[in-house]
């Protein structure tokens, strides 16, 4: 993967976030949530051509966050990624999804619905 198709630091931080939001860690069944390092790994490994759509998604949320999503507190958190989802139209967030399938949880629900 060349250097300009890779998420900085600070995005696969708010991604890691938001797939532990999605797919949480369940200790009922014993399965780790979607920001488990080796899914997360995955996840990084598999975005190919979708790393610049998920990475302007993730500069969104940030600049709704008015700082990087990992670091909000929960409330905060929900309240950012709500409108965050409502400031993006529901064809511009499937459009992606119908690209191409993805194995790691399919991809945390394709980057978590291209960041919800």
């Amino acid at each position: 993967m060349s250097a300009d198709n890779q998420l900085t630091r600070a995005q696969r931080d708010d991604l890691r976030t938001i797939a532990a939001m999605i797919v949480p860690a369940s200790d009922e069944y014993k399965v780790p949530g979607a920001d488990d390092p080796a899914i997360q790994a995955d996840i990084l490994t598999t975005l190919g051509r979708d790393t610049k759509l998920v990475a302007a998604a993730l500069d969104h949320l940030a600049r709704l966050a008015g700082q990087p999503f990992a670091e909000l507190d929960a409330a905060r958190r929900d309240a950012v990624a709500q409108e965050f989802r409502s400031s993006q139209p529901s064809w511009k967030r499937r459009k992606v999804c119908t690209k191409r399938r993805f194995p790691s949880l399919q991809m945390a629900a394709f980057a978590t619905q291209v960041i919800l």
